[in-house]
C-alpha cells in the first residue's frame, strides 16, 4: 500500500513501559516501517483513561531512548503551555 512510516502513541504510567512498547515495535517491525512517536502531552486528551503528565525529565529520558532506537519524530513531549520546560 506504500505506507512506510507509522506513528505510535505512548500513554503508559511509567517511562519504562513506554520505552519498552516502542522498542518492541521497532524490534518486530523496524525492517518494514519507520516509526514516529506521539506523546500527546501538548494538549492531553484522555477519553477512556487519564494518561500520565510528563515533566521535563521524563521527556528528555524518553527522547534519549528514542534516539537510541533511531526514532526520527517525537511529537508533543511536553504540555504546550509549559514554556519553561519547552525552552
Amino acid at each position: 500500500m506504500g505506507i512506510d512510516t507509522v506513528k505510535l502513541r505512548v500513554h503508559f504510567p511509567s517511562l519504562r513501559e513506554d520505552i519498552s512498547m516502542v522498542n518492541e515495535m521497532v524490534q518486530r517491525y523496524g525492517s518494514t516501517f519507520h516509526f514516529g512517536v506521539d506523546a500527546n502531552q501538548g494538549w492531553p486528551v484522555s477519553i477512556i483513561k487519564k494518561s500520565p503528565t510528563w515533566d521535563l525529565n521524563r521527556a528528555v529520558e524518553f527522547a534519549k531512548a528514542c534516539g537510541e532506537m533511531n526514532i526520527q519524530w517525537l511529537e508533543e513531549p511536553l504540555d504546550m503551555n509549559d514554556y519553561q520546560a519547552l525552552s
